[in-house]
């Protein structure tokens, strides 16, 4: 009901929720058949870009070099796949524990072979 009455009215909900006892404000915005929720910042939290950025030249980029990088960010353009990042990690993780277990495997060993033979 909510959720519709948003849609309809072009806005979005303002609530709080805490995350890590750590309380933030929360945008609810209406996306198809559920909500989306957005954190958003206190202003404490949000600072100017020249306390940042100040420090940094202006640098001329050189036409060529900005065609270049221009082509590199073409090629590597592809659509975010959640599925395969999950599987990295979720594989380096396997790969991992694998070892762990087999550190873990082969000291027990050793030490088991070192107290029969002192026995």
């Amino acid at each position: 009901m909510i959720r519709e009455a948003i849609r309809k009215e072009g806005m979005v909900a303002l609530g709080k929720v805490v995350f890590t006892s750590r309380e933030h404000i929360i945008a609810l915005e209406a996306r198809g058949k559920g909500m989306v929720g957005l954190t958003l910042r206190y202003p404490y939290e949000v600072r100017k870009e020249d306390e940042y950025f100040d420090s940094v030249e202006d640098e001329k980029i050189p036409k060529d070099m900005l065609d270049l990088a221009i082509h590199i960010v073409e090629t590597k353009t592809g659509h975010f796949k959640p599925a395969n990042s999950r599987t990295n990690t979720r594989t380096r993780s396997r790969i991992c524990c694998a070892r762990s277990r087999r550190a873990r495997r082969s000291s027990g060993r050793r030490s088991a072979s070192r107290r029969t033979s002192s026995t």
